[in-house]
């Protein structure tokens, strides 16, 4: 899923950074944990979905995601 598609996610990311090749990596993070999210079973249940061993690794994934957020937030003046 491109970022574009977000719609209102792209231009937060845009705030964020306006230096282009950094918001191209945070899109890119942002394709990869919705990837991630879509692939494990953290938000689903079914078969095909990869089940993570360890309760460091929802950790992990959670912080990647939570610091994407917060940078945004920030970036819009918002408080985390």
């Amino acid at each position: 899923m491109d970022v574009k598609a977000w719609g209102g996610i792209a231009t937060l990311l845009e705030k964020a950074s306006p230096e282009e090749q950094f918001r191209a990596a945070l899109k890119e993070e942002g394709n990869e944990l919705i990837r991630m999210g879509k692939t494990s079973r953290m938000r689903h249940s079914e078969v095909t979905q990869i089940q993570l061993q360890f309760h460091e690794h929802v950790g992990y994934l959670f912080h990647r995601m939570f610091a994407l957020i917060r940078l945004c937030l920030r970036a819009t003046r918002r408080t985390v």
